[in-house]
């Protein structure tokens, strides 16, 4: 709880709006400067970056919809990393499977 808590406080969460922009196909250049935009006003009035308003994000860049708020925490941020080796529960799922097959496949070719 305290690590789901702590780990998106102060702005970490900066990159994953970046990224976010990239997939709604703003040039990943733009997406930081959007992203440090995002902020430097969060920062500047003392808040996180899930407290801004939708209005406020709009203001930044008409790129920013509410949808945003999907990444702006710390199960969406994890959620949002859905490629191959992805931390998305599918993912983490499918790896965990592969492995389980690599070392049963290992376990017949080793077990005598």
């Amino acid at each position: 709880d305290r690590m789901e808590y702590l780990a998106p406080r102060g702005f970490s969460l900066a990159t994953d709006i970046a990224e976010w922009l990239v997939k709604k196909g703003v040039p990943f250049r733009n997406a930081h400067e959007i992203s440090g935009e995002c902020v430097a006003l969060a920062d500047s009035t003392d808040r996180e970056l899930w407290d801004l308003t939708d209005d406020e994000f709009a203001s930044i860049n008409e790129a920013l919809t509410p949808d945003v708020r999907e990444v702006l925490s710390a199960q969406g941020s994890v959620a949002a990393r859905a490629g191959r080796g992805g931390t998305a529960p599918d993912r983490v799922h499918e790896q965990t499977q592969e492995a389980r097959d690599t070392v049963a496949k290992m376990r017949e070719v080793f077990k005598d």
